[in-house]
């Protein structure tokens, strides 16, 4: 035997120690019990399939990886987070809330507020914290479960999850609220934004109002205030974002803008305009931003007139500002061309498809401003006069959502679905207004309250009420000179039940107030009026207000003055209807 050999000494048993290392918490349950770590691949891990085992599978799952997300700055983990004491499942969601919920809410436009405020506060501030952490759980539940209605998941594992992380953040909110801290005030704000991002995902649209308007009312509070105000930086980026969800909102029946309300009546001021220059798509859009509320404010004034009240009025009151914010969306559309000529291709993809939709909202706002104040009503012939522009902004929108391959889920910001759906609704041609449905329904996303499937099946139930009304007064060709009993603007809200399955839509016809009732489940099924009756609508969600109203020719009205009208279910018929031009208009609708 070598020397070398002879040296070597038999290892005893009792020398051998484990290596400590903590027992892991996450992982399937053979992996647990045999301590080896967990790779957590779909369905069943490679440890247990590669040797024969049978994988149990994980009591709580991310969703699986998506390709990578292309021109999005992730910034690094925060090393700060103070919150040592975070659970495995918080630990989850924070890091999703990271890498997947910011670069989704980021993925039509840059905002201060998501990339570089949230998270810094989050990890000195536990109720911010335990806010980011339900809006990641809720965010993980919807992006599991795509195909399931928005309630589905309200009894998963995560939306329990969420639902006790945000009482841990109101109760932290209520023990600091009598406090003399500075910074109570911006937290509170980011909690609201939290709160109102995570209920607009649900479709919880009362919910995200309420807190919307308290964050509006902080901000309105710290501007009107010259102490105690917060850091100028904050204060804007804060503003900003608040002011872009109000405009929003008030399309949905909350009050009108507020914060922006500054910018858009110096908007609305006549005074000379300077040249405009645009350097950046961030300030393009920063541009644009007054202009959306100044269309929306003007809208909403017109809105609480009378018709009566907006002839007399119009001269003096709406018409100077109408034509000022039109000269104003026809120097952005200019300078927004101009911008587009000289740095397009120098562009990243991302900032090219924000010039689209900036270009797409100026088009819209341009037409609703070239509109009527008095709300046409839907089978009015001047709407003919319309179509072009409803086909140029479906167009523009087509063109926007084929070149991206990589729409956002959830955003903050207003993108496609706002002007196809005023395109889905107003249009009179029936050809357009069914493709901007089919687009809507391809979107599949929601863009802050504006949740494109259900605005999409709203606007498909909108042209079977004009089908069977228009269908029933043979209002189809009327000349353009015809005299009529114009109706009142139809105030009434879009209401569907909180359990999504029913919707009701108002509506006039003449003078008479009317509702649609449908299905959220079935396309094809109707419900008649009595079920208003037997059920009652306390607690439905308010979404988005009606301007449905039908004209009635003067000598029908006459006419069916005499006759009396006959009850049909679903409509107020005055005789039978064709039955043919709806089952054309349900034929169409499945090409």
């Amino acid at each position: 035997m070598s020397g070398l050999a002879r040296n070597i000494q038999p290892l005893k048993e009792h020398n051998r120690k484990r290596i400590y290392s903590p027992r892991s918490r996450t992982g399937c349950r053979t992996c647990r019990l045999r301590h080896v770590r967990c790779d957590e691949s779909a369905g069943a891990c490679t440890n247990c399939t590669s040797t024969g085992r049978s994988c149990p599978g994980y009591e709580r799952r991310l969703p699986l990886t998506r390709k990578a997300i292309r021109g999005v700055h992730l910034y690094p983990p925060v090393a700060s987070v103070s919150h040592t004491a975070m659970t495995s499942d918080e630990r989850r969601c924070f890091s999703y809330y990271q890498y997947y919920t910011v670069p989704t809410l980021l993925r039509f436009f840059d905002s201060l507020v998501w990339q570089t405020f949230v998270l810094p506060v989050s990890s000195i501030e536990p109720a911010v914290f335990h806010a980011l952490v339900a809006l990641s759980a809720v965010h993980q539940n919807v992006e599991m479960d795509k195909n399931l209605p928005v309630t589905a998941g309200s009894h998963s594992d995560w939306q329990h999850f969420a639902l006790e992380q945000l009482g841990r953040s109101f109760a932290l909110l209520r023990s600091r609220c009598t406090s003399q801290d500075p910074v109570i005030t911006e937290v509170v704000l980011v909690c609201c934004l939290l709160f109102l991002t995570l209920e607009f995902i649900l479709g919880e649209y009362d919910n995200a109002f309420k807190h919307l308007q308290h964050g509006v009312q902080i901000l309105s509070e710290v501007k009107a205030q010259a102490k105690d105000r917060l850091h100028p930086s904050i204060e804007k980026c804060l503003l900003m974002a608040f002011a872009h969800l109000e405009v929003q909102a008030s399309y949905f029946g909350a009050p009108g803008p507020t914060l922006g309300w500054d910018s858009a009546l110096e908007c609305c001021s006549l005074g000379p305009t300077p040249q405009l220059q645009l350097h950046s798509v961030q300030e393009a859009r920063h541009h644009l931003e007054p202009m959306m509320s100044a269309v929306v404010g003007l809208d909403g004034l017109a809105l609480n007139f009378s018709d009566e009240d907006i002839e007399s009025n119009y001269h003096a009151v709406l018409q100077s500002r109408q034509l000022h914010i039109i000269s104003l969306l026809k120097q952005y559309s200019q300078a927004l061309k101009a911008f587009r000529r000289e740095a397009y291709f120098s562009l990243k993809p991302k900032d090219q498809r924000g010039l689209g939709l900036l270009e797409l909202i100026q088009i819209s706002l341009s037409l609703r401003m070239e509109m009527p104040f008095n709300h046409l009503s839907c089978n009015d012939p001047q709407l003919n006069d319309y179509t072009p522009k409803f086909l140029t902004i479906l167009s523009l929108a087509e063109k926007i959502l084929s070149e991206s391959s990589d729409l956002p889920s959830i955003s903050m910001d207003t993108g496609v679905i706002p002007p196809l759906y005023f395109v889905a609704q107003r249009c009179r041609d029936y050809s357009v207004r069914w493709r901007a449905i089919g687009v809507l329904r391809s979107c599949g996303h929601r863009e802050g309250p504006w949740d494109s499937s259900l605005l999409a099946r709203i606007a498909i139930e909108t042209m079977k009420l004009e089908a069977a009304v228009t269908a029933e007064r043979d209002c189809d060709d009327i000349p353009r000179d015809y005299t009529q009993e114009r109706p009142p603007h139809c105030k009434d809200y879009i209401i569907i039940s909180d359990d999504w399955r029913w919707g009701r839509i108002p509506y006039r016809v003449g003078k008479s107030v009317k509702e649609w009732w449908f299905s959220l489940e079935k396309e094809d099924s109707g419900v008649p009026n009595a079920f208003a009756c037997k059920t009652g609508t306390a607690g439905w969600i308010r979404v988005l207000l009606s301007p449905l109203t039908f004209s009635i020719p003067r000598h029908q009205h006459e006419e069916r003055a005499r006759t009396g009208p006959v009850q049909l279910g679903q409509v107020v018929y005055h005789s039978k209807p064709p039955k043919l031009r709806i089952a054309q208009l349900k034929l169409s609708s499945s090409h």
